[in-house]
């Protein structure tokens, strides 16, 4: 939710005195008239699915979950065929009009954002002023090689993360081996009931003034509270 999401962020002084920042809710988001799906499919995406597949039998069983999960969204949402990225740059290119009409497009987007902000600025390049594309993500149609692709990106992004954490005297392991030794243990105890809750610091950091749930960040910061 880009509502949500101004709430907590904390920008510099020096934006805030440049920019007015107004956050929205994509269509089907939040408080856009959001799409919902099932509140037991959606628990179970997060904790059932493999995410890092060791055989074809693991990305079998999770594109059959997957599209038991998009057909019970179908069913649900008469009107899904009209949340599309298109569709929501047509309202932004909207809201532009309406609260700056004589200016450019300023524009933050993170993860999804950033597919939203790239397909702006091909339909509406003389609109698109400063673009800020943080994490961004793949939006062709390939839906299997977008998968490959971010599975990569993200083993590579945990190698660097792994292998600044052991070279932190503060974070535990000593090694990119020891550091993902001591995640697993923590997954396994969490899997098996032995923990749970939810851990971040509430020390602030960058932008995030009222805490950081964000993994770098525990990983980093937090889990030697632990």
């Amino acid at each position: 939710s880009g509502i949500d999401y101004i709430q907590t962020i904390a920008y510099p002084q020096k934006v805030r005195d440049a920019f007015d920042v107004i956050g929205f809710d994509p269509r089907g988001v939040g408080a856009s008239s959001p799409v919902r799906c099932d509140d037991d499919l959606d628990l179970r995406s997060y904790f059932e699915y493999h995410f890092d597949y060791e055989n074809q039998a693991q990305a079998d069983e999770d594109k059959k979950a997957m599209d038991e999960y998009y057909q019970v969204c179908i069913d649900n949402n008469p009107t899904w065929w009209a949340m599309t990225t298109a569709n929501v740059v047509q309202d932004l290119e909207l809201m532009r009009k309406i609260i700056t009409p004589k200016e450019d497009l300023n524009f933050v987007g993170h993860s999804y954002g950033t597919t939203i902000a790239a397909v702006y600025i091909s339909t509406f390049p003389k609109n698109a002023g400063r673009m800020v594309l943080d994490s961004p993500v793949a939006s062709s149609t390939d839906e299997i090689q977008d998968q490959v692709k971010q599975t990569k990106a993200f083993a590579k992004a945990r190698t660097k993360l792994f292998d600044r954490c052991a070279a932190d005297p503060k974070c535990p392991g000593d090694t990119r081996a020891e550091v993902e030794q001591v995640l697993l243990d923590l997954r396994d105890a969490a899997l098996s009931g032995n923990a749970s809750g939810y851990v971040a610091t509430l020390k602030p950091a960058g932008f995030f003034q009222r805490g950081n749930g964000l993994s770098p960040y525990l990983i980093l910061h937090g889990l030697d509270l632990l």
